[in-house]
């Protein structure tokens, strides 16, 4: 599962995984990259997340990761909750990536 932190301004942060919602969305997933944008145009930050396992042969161990996996949209619901909005994000977030591996001919 994901963690996100929340600064307390104090030197500290607190993992606000499990009140945010995204600790259970994300139970089984393995991300490479993320991006804080604004999915809707609301002014509330939501979440980007390219998944993917690093291990191209984890289906062999694991019945519920994939290598392969989908891009995952969160929502900010404005309450300080996500909401995973990416059935209904386009037809990018049907497929499934190999997040972890460059594509051919990319510098890194």
């Amino acid at each position: 599962m994901y963690s996100i932190f929340r600064n307390n301004h104090d030197f500290t942060f607190d993992d606000v995984a499990g009140s945010t919602g995204l600790g259970r969305l994300t139970r089984l997933m393995s991300g490479w990259g993320l991006k804080f944008f604004d999915y809707d145009n609301r002014c509330n930050v939501d979440l980007f997340i390219a998944n993917g396992h690093p291990d191209d042969k984890i289906e062999e161990h694991s019945s519920h990761v994939m290598y392969k996996d989908r891009c995952s949209s969160f929502a900010n619901n404005g309450r300080g909750g996500l909401e995973n909005v990416s059935a209904t994000a386009g037809p990018a977030f049907s497929q499934t990536f190999a997040a972890a591996r460059m594509p051919s001919g990319t510098q890194q």
